[in-house]
């Protein structure tokens, strides 16, 4: 983190809820309430804080390893954060914060979140990852988003959470599994695209982690994994329930590795995608005998 960029002009940020002026980069700072920047500070927020990004639809862009106590992305107005290549934001709880992420807090409907995390971005949530309290929130996840405790998605009444786990990127769990988790009328969609892992810890064995319409689509060569025996539970309260599906329809399967100790779910890819798998090996092998 940045240290004191405008020596005595403003006082320490900690223990503030703090509002980035503008679009620009994490480090910045507006301690004239001119320009972009972290408003009326004169450093960028720190472990003991809550960071908002809500204004006007502004972007904020994290370039370097970078840490605080909560964030909330898109309140009152909308907002996007961007962790680029190289970037990465650790939430930290205690220090009078939570360590949670909201990507759409909206304390009205305006206030809706996205977030996007780059190839070669990292996300650590130090406590939950929420989408959608009380406006629409989105992530398009295409570098590591690691979660210490539950992924809530679809959490407020009537609001739609949405997380895209894109080529090369992954979602890692340590908590509950929750789409529409409260079961208010919420949607929580989680896409697991073509190149992209979920790694999960808990899912709930009666099929509450994914209720009323919400959905877990896999696509492609993207994975689904939970550690533990958990065939059966997915199998039978996800799968066989249409909260789990395939891309399109494809189908899914199911396997668990005794070794790891790790369940699995795929797409089965299609016929014509085997076939032409199979045509590429055999143009190699002829190319190879020449």
């Amino acid at each position: 983190m940045c240290g004191l960029a405008f020596g005595l002009v403003a006082e320490s940020a900690s223990g503030a809820t703090i509002r980035y002026r503008q679009s620009g980069d994490w480090n910045l700072t507006a301690p004239d309430n001119t320009g972009p920047g972290w408003q009326n500070v004169a450093e960028v927020p720190g472990v003991g804080d809550l960071g908002r990004i809500n204004w006007g639809d502004n972007t904020v862009t994290v370039t370097t390893p970078e840490s605080i106590g909560s964030l909330q992305v898109g309140v009152d107005e909308k907002g996007t954060l961007v962790i680029a290549n190289g970037g990465g934001l650790t939430t930290v709880g205690g220090s009078g914060q939570n360590g949670n992420v909201t990507i759409g807090q909206g304390n009205n409907p305006a206030g809706t979140g996205t977030m996007l995390v780059e190839s070669g971005g990292v996300l650590n949530v130090g406590n939950i990852l929420y989408h959608g309290i009380n406006a629409e929130g989105t992530s398009n996840i295409n570098g590591m988003v690691n979660v210490s405790s539950h992924l809530w998605t679809g959490w407020g009444a009537g609001t739609i959470g949405t997380i895209n786990v894109n080529d090369g990127g992954g979602l890692n769990v340590s908590g509950m599994l929750g789409l529409n988790w409260q079961d208010n009328g919420a949607l929580g969609f989680l896409n697991i695209n073509n190149g992209g892992i979920v790694n999960l810890a808990q899912i709930h064995s009666s099929g509450n982690s994914i209720r009323g319409d919400s959905l877990l689509t896999i696509a492609g060569t993207g994975m689904l994994t939970k550690t533990g025996n958990f065939v059966n539970v997915i199998n039978q309260q996800y799968i066989d329930t249409g909260k789990i599906v395939g891309d399109g329809g494809l189908e899914l399967v199911v396997t668990h590795d005794s070794i790891l100790d790790l369940t699995t779910v795929t797409v089965i890819p299609e016929p014509g995608s085997l076939m032409m798998v199979g045509l590429a090996g055999l143009g190699l092998m002829m190319r190879r005998r020449r």
